[in-house]
């Protein structure tokens, strides 16, 4: 009950409590201490299971990262074979061998022909537009000198014949060094072959090339208008 307070000019006034001695003051003061300790657990609890998540998305992310393939398209030396794939991102290099030779034909007195380099290309998952399949490739290195007239030759489009009984025909263009060269040139080239099966970079260690070269004449009774190159090349 409030207490009664009699004033100097003779008034009666009742007294208030300050406000820190209601009940409804401290009621309130302990609904509020209450909702911010839960709150603050609450937080507590919810920063570790953010964390997890997101170290659950980055776990997931690098489970999900593809290895990065090695390409036959980013080799330096047999990237241009590639092209000729269907699917250039598929194809993968696997290994080379390379071997330095020393040939040179003059059989033909039009123009001389040396191979100084010939390497074994092994690779997977390779299948050209029709459909044909390699395991590997023979790629030779050709040189076209002391040319004395104007002819065509294309080393390119030649044939070859491994060891192991391949027979493979050289359709794929590296680039186009040869074809038609005119006289006093020198020329030189790769020249690639599919191997439709092939274990091991080993298991080729001949080769048997051949090529034709001809050149234009009105006399039909040129006999040395065209010449059939054919070259053995042992590799070791």
């Amino acid at each position: 009950m409030a207490k009664k307070i009699k004033g100097e000019n003779g008034k009666v006034y009742k007294e208030h409590k300050p406000f820190y001695k209601k009940v409804w003051f401290w009621i309130l003061a302990v609904v509020v201490v209450v909702v911010a300790i839960g709150s603050l657990g609450g937080g507590e609890d919810e920063t570790p299971k953010d964390s997890a998540k997101s170290a659950g998305n980055t776990k997931v992310e690098k489970h999900e990262k593809k290895e990065e393939k090695n390409l036959l398209v980013n080799h330096k030396k047999y990237k241009n074979i590639a092209s000729n794939a269907k699917e250039t991102d598929e194809v993968e290099f696997v290994e080379d061998k390379s071997y330095k030779v020393e040939l040179s034909n003059s059989d033909w007195a039009e123009m001389k022909v040396g191979i100084d380099e010939v390497s074994i290309v092994k690779v997977n998952n390779y299948e050209d537009y029709g459909d044909k399949t390699a395991e590997g490739f023979a790629v030779i290195h050709v040189n076209l000198d002391d040319i004395q007239r104007d002819i065509t030759a294309y080393p390119q489009q030649g044939t070859i014949l491994t060891n192991t009984g391949q027979q493979s025909e050289g359709h794929y263009e590296i680039s186009g060094w040869d074809g038609e060269l005119m006289k006093g040139a020198n020329k030189g080239g790769y020249a690639a072959f599919p191997i439709e099966k092939l274990e091991s970079v080993e298991d080729i260690n001949n080769i048997r090339f051949s090529f034709s070269a001809v050149y234009d004449t009105d006399d039909y009774d040129d006999e040395n208008s065209r010449h059939e190159y054919d070259i053995t090349i042992d590799l070791k």
